[in-house]
């Protein structure tokens, strides 16, 4: 009986094979395209990580008073529709760029 270790390890190549491997000048265009998108998804989750830990230590519970309610904050909206607008905006661009080339 084969195990699972060794199920892995057989059906592994001695060569290695990654999408990310061009093949032709599209393949090339859509690997710098993902990388691109790769990087950016990893800031945004390195950002979206740290405020989500900031925020559970910062505003845990300490007691059972009612927090001051606040409605809207005109700067943070504007902020956090600009900062994905500009990154959608350089992923159109990065991504048309190398169709319009040839």
């Amino acid at each position: 009986m084969m195990t699972p270790l060794v199920a892995t390890l057989v059906g592994v190549p001695a060569v290695s094979v990654t999408p990310l491997d061009c093949a032709g000048p599209n393949a090339c265009d859509i690997v710098s395209v993902y990388t691109s998108v790769f990087w950016i998804a990893m800031v945004v989750l390195v950002i979206v990580g740290g405020l989500l830990v900031y925020a559970a230590l910062r505003f845990r519970r300490t007691d059972d008073r009612e927090p001051a309610q606040v409605h809207g904050n005109p700067r943070l909206e504007i902020l956090w529709t600009a900062v994905p607008l500009v990154i959608v905006s350089f992923l159109f661009v990065r991504t048309t760029r190398p169709a319009s080339a040839r």
